[in-house]
């Protein structure tokens, strides 16, 4: 395995443990209101579909051997889950506030493509 692997591995593990801690926090803090909007009942479906992403992904990262190649899909499958992730976190800032909502959801488009792009 060389270092670009090596790197890819770790930045894996950072991306995908910490989208996953904030999902979870976010999935506690939901469990305490009394009634779901729209924005955050959605918010919810997409926790509950990126978590288990994410902490399949921490797994295969963690624990691939230093033998080993990544296999492409889970580089998809976190891919995949980082972006339903922050589909959740938009629609949350959309339940705060339409502005807000607007805001975070078009710099966060704006920073994927450049990150897309680099």
């Amino acid at each position: 395995m060389n270092d670009k692997q090596k790197e890819l591995l770790d930045s894996g593990r950072i991306i995908s443990g910490s989208l996953a801690v904030i999902a979870i926090t976010i999935v506690i803090q939901l469990l305490q209101s009394q009634s779901l909007s729209s924005y955050l009942t959605f918010a919810l479906f997409c926790f509950a579909t990126s978590i288990p992403l994410l902490v399949f992904c921490f797994s295969k990262f963690s624990i691939v051997p230093q033998t080993k190649d990544i296999r492409p899909i889970y580089g998809i499958l976190l891919i995949a889950s980082s972006l339903i992730t922050i589909i959740g976190l938009c629609l949350i800032f959309f339940h705060l506030n339409i502005i807000a909502g607007g805001l975070f959801t078009l710099i966060s488009i704006i920073v994927i493509i450049f990150e897309m792009k680099a």
